[in-house]
């Protein structure tokens, strides 16, 4: 059985729940990443790689914007003495390029608490990360083979149930049959991606990726990637971005994750492909939202079922995302496999992380039913 996420939505009332967080003084806290570092020398070489170890740590705590808003503090207060937050460095392979510039590969340990704290003194905005979540899971991208394919499928395994949020509207009844007793009415939809489960993925999916692109060239990679089988069949591309950086014909950030790798995370977590992005199973994919009405006491009185996909609908494309499309950009974003999710083939993926997709789904009610019913339910099923 599968467990589902609920989105209850009153039709007459909606409930607003207060939250909070206590904090207690927590324990030091580390995170384990390999790196690569250039110099003149060995030891600038390793220098480099240590700066880039606590940078890509920051990038778990801190939003991409946050950073470049606070580019000249980050860099003269925290990255000119990236040593106090690196406790061991082993080196892991090193060589010299055909210009006789040094290069160093290594796994270096980041206190991740302490790099926090400083970013918190500096007044800028960390993200919450919660230490049983997939956040505090740390793992080297030396073991990505092994340790990489179960971190990304337990948080693969979570979509759809917790990838998305769903708002209902307002309900209308457009007509009735009284010689059925039924109405038919609309029921409006609003999905969103959950920020949560994108947070979690793009963290996890950085750190098994074989190859990470910040500002991806988007046309760049229509040209030379989605076309070429070959390269499909080694790796896939999963790009988050917002509609803003979109429309300059880049991503935020695109993740080149192996193929084998991605195959062993789908087998591990067991994991449908035909039901995932970033699958190459074919076929247009489909998504089922399960709607209940329910009574007072909680108890379902009718139900219906809408599937995304079941039809080819366009109401889900970019220019509806208000993402304008030109010819510069030509088909790159003429499929799209699940809500927020799009380009050209189903291999590869690009969430559209500030997307709103809505749909007012048409379904037939016994009139009983609907003069009794207190609120919906929205369940979405593999």
């Amino acid at each position: 059985m599968f467990k589902y996420y609920l989105f209850l939505i009153s039709i007459s009332l909606l409930l607003l729940l207060p939250t909070g967080a206590s904090h207690a003084e927590e324990a030091e806290k580390t995170e384990k990443v390999v790196v690569t570092g250039y110099g003149v020398n060995i030891d600038k070489a390793k220098e480099n790689a240590i700066r880039n170890a606590v940078e890509q740590v920051i990038g778990i705590y801190v939003t991409s914007d946050t950073i470049v808003k606070n580019s000249q503090l980050v860099k003269d207060e925290i990255l000119s003495f990236s040593g106090g937050y690196v406790t061991e460095t082993k080196v892991i392979s090193q060589k010299k390029d055909n210009d006789g510039l040094n290069i160093v590969q290594i796994e270096a340990t980041v206190v991740s608490t302490k790099l926090r704290r400083k970013l918190e003194s500096l007044n800028i905005a960390v993200k919450k990360v919660d230490g049983g979540s997939l956040f505090g899971e740390s793992f080297s991208k030396i073991d990505a083979q092994r340790n990489g394919s179960e971190v990304l499928g337990k948080i693969l395994a979570k979509y759809p149930q917790a990838a998305y949020k769903i708002e209902v509207g307002k309900l209308e009844i457009i007509s009735t049959d009284q010689n059925k007793n039924t109405a038919k009415i609309t029921i409006p939809l609003t999905i969103r991606w959950d920020d949560a489960f994108i947070d979690e993925l793009k963290d996890v999916s950085s750190r098994v990726a074989k190859e990470e692109i910040k500002m991806a060239d988007l046309v760049k990679f229509r040209d030379d990637y989605l076309y070429d089988t070959a390269k499909a069949k080694k790796a896939r591309l999963l790009c988050f971005s917002r509609k803003a950086v979109i429309k300059g014909k880049r991503a935020d950030v695109c993740e080149m994750i192996e193929t084998d790798l991605l195959k062993n995370a789908f087998s591990k977590a067991r994991i449908d492909e035909k039901n995932m992005f970033l699958s190459d199973a074919g076929g247009i994919p489909k998504l089922s939202f399960l709607i209940y009405f329910k009574d007072k006491d909680n108890d379902v009185i009718d139900s219906t079922t809408w599937i995304y996909g079941d039809k080819w609908d366009d109401s889900a494309n970019m220019s509806k995302q208000n993402v304008v499309e030109d010819n510069s950009i030509g088909t790159l974003y003429s499929y799209f496999n699940f809500p927020l999710s799009f380009w050209y083939n189903q291999s590869h993926a690009l969430l559209l992380t500030d997307g709103v997709y809505k749909k007012t789904i048409e379904t037939e009610v016994d009139i009983e039913s609907l003069r009794n019913a207190a609120s919906v339910e929205v369940q979405i099923g593999k």
